[in-house]
């Protein structure tokens, strides 16, 4: 078997866990994306045109009879098809794969990976031939960093996102794709800990507390002073020292004077959070102190500040961090206040109380 250096893709076919809960689940106050029938040749489907790439999502049903008694299986799966020609198989996966899987962990709260994968290099066949005929299986190894406890129908009653209760389902699929490439590296922080629900609550709040400097800095960055007058200013300060020594330990800190604390971040998110779900009474100042001062205490000790969490109170944060991110990423893929508020209201409705 070629290693997965060798692959190239420009055709694929992926089976993702809790695909089909994603668009046909969420029934709290509006239907599914895919309100589908459970007939043998029932099937759907929504087409996603990405940048250099189509995407689209297949559902459908099968009929299986054993022993004189037939059933039918609902099943998901999603084509993408290459526009710009191949590309290697590890960039398949963080480009088109990966952002596919997180969209459906994002949507229904829960651990998600790529059960199946097949792919194809159309560029390498006869243009008569189909790509099913020359399509690889790709074994899928790399297993959920959890063992997923299963989960019955009624565990996505309520989705945090339902792309059947936005205003364009397929615009909003490229947006998504789209904050994906802004974001970059800041990325996986709170993917990867959507996924490890096993992660203790220090370690959650240290990667939600990153992801949120990253992302707010990449989207929504306000630095005090303008870029010239600081760079021009500094300039000048460092001149005034003589000693070449002291004059490297304040350019050190000099560089980073005219960028905004944690705090200032975390606290610019909550309000915008806020301004969408205006029946969660946080008080945003509160939640930057409380996000600031606790991961200021994780990574440096030192004497501990008046607002560091711990306990139930960690839990709380960490809740509360999650749900700030979470408003701020739908607002960020172009959805409005009030659907925002309709989404993840209904996600909640499972929960007893807001954090």
């Amino acid at each position: 078997m070629a290693s997965t250096d060798e692959v190239s893709v420009t055709e694929a076919r992926l089976e993702v866990q809790g695909l089909l809960e994603a668009v046909t689940g969420g029934v709290v106050d509006s239907p599914p994306l895919f309100a589908i029938s459970a007939t043998a040749d029932a099937h759907d489907a929504l087409s996603v045109a990405l940048p250099l790439a189509s995407l689209t999502l297949h559902v459908g049903a099968g009929e299986s009879i054993a022993r004189h008694t037939s059933s039918v299986t609902l099943g998901a799966a999603a084509h993408i098809k290459l526009e710009a020609g191949p590309v290697p198989l590890a960039e398949f996966d963080q480009r088109y794969a990966g952002p596919l899987r997180d969209l459906v962990m994002f949507a229904t709260a829960e651990p998600s990976w790529i059960e199946s994968l097949r792919v194809a290099d159309l560029s390498r066949i006869a243009p008569e031939d189909s790509w099913a005929q020359h399509a690889a299986e790709i074994e899928v190894v790399r297993r959920p960093p959890v063992e997923a406890v299963p989960k019955t129908s009624a565990s996505y009653y309520a989705l945090m996102l339902n792309l059947g209760a936005v205003p364009d389902p397929s615009a909003t699929i490229v947006e998504w794709f789209s904050l994906r490439d802004q974001l970059g590296p800041v990325w996986p922080l709170f993917f990867a800990t959507l996924e490890r629900t096993d992660l203790p609550l220090e370690n959650r709040l240290m990667n939600l507390a990153g992801f949120a400097e990253g992302y707010h800095r990449a989207l929504h960055d306000e630095p005090p002073l303008e870029t010239g007058i600081c760079e021009a200013e500094t300039k000048d300060m460092l001149a005034q020292i003589p000693d070449a020594e002291h004059r490297r330990v304040y350019r050190e800190a000099l560089l980073h004077a005219n960028s905004q604390t944690l705090r200032e971040r975390a606290a610019w998110l909550a309000r915008r959070a806020v301004g969408a779900l205006d029946q969660w009474p946080l008080d945003a100042e509160a939640f930057g102190q409380q996000i600031s001062q606790t991961r200021n205490w994780f990574a440096h000790l030192g004497t501990r500040a008046a607002h560091v969490q711990a306990g139930e109170d960690l839990v709380r944060l960490v809740h509360r961090v999650e749900l700030v991110l979470r408003a701020n990423l739908m607002l960020d893929i172009g959805l409005d206040e009030r659907t925002v508020a309709n989404n993840i209201a209904s996600g909640m409705r499972l929960v007893s109380s807001w954090p």
